[in-house]
């Protein structure tokens, strides 16, 4: 949004509604399909196949991973003081 880049995030249908209110403030386009994560996953494979854009995974990526284990390193420091 504020870099002037398109983003389409694909959920499952059943997303709460206020997950999509904020990807959207936050300048997403949503594409709601199916009622699991693996059938929106299918969904954005197509999507990005069609359109030649990229896809770029919420949480299956190895850089998102180790910033959500950063994460929980210092939460449990917090924790210990």
């Amino acid at each position: 949004h504020k870099l002037g880049v398109p983003v389409t995030v694909v959920l499952p249908v059943k997303t709460s509604a206020w997950k999509q209110r904020n990807l959207e403030r936050l300048g997403a386009s949503l594409v709601l399909h199916g009622n699991t994560h693996e059938d929106a996953v299918a969904e954005c494979a197509r999507l990005s196949a069609e359109s030649g854009r990229p896809v770029i995974p919420s949480f299956d990526d190895p850089l998102v991973i180790a910033g959500q284990g950063t994460v929980g390193l210092e939460v449990l420091r917090q924790l210990s003081e």
